[in-house]
């Protein structure tokens, strides 16, 4: 799995799901399935996801995940 993703599941909608790595997240991306992906929001490469994985995705909305004012910071 690359540094900027943490870790992904594919959520099946019935409380389960099961962990996804490389090309599995994308394609459960691509396939309009509910995935979630915690990301390094700090990674450099993080943000260049987004706009290439998750096209779907406002820009601003994207803006605000990777907002520092939005995540909890220790």
């Amino acid at each position: 799995m690359s540094g900027h993703i943490l870790l992904a599941y594919g959520v099946d909608g019935k409380g389960g799901g099961e962990a996804l790595t490389g090309d599995a997240i994308s394609k459960q991306i691509r396939d309009d399935k509910l995935a979630w992906v915690h990301m390094d929001a700090n990674h450099p490469d993080t943000r260049e996801w987004f706009t290439k994985e998750a096209q779907g995705l406002d820009p601003l909305v994207v803006d605000a995940l990777l907002a520092e004012e939005t995540r909890v910071l220790e």
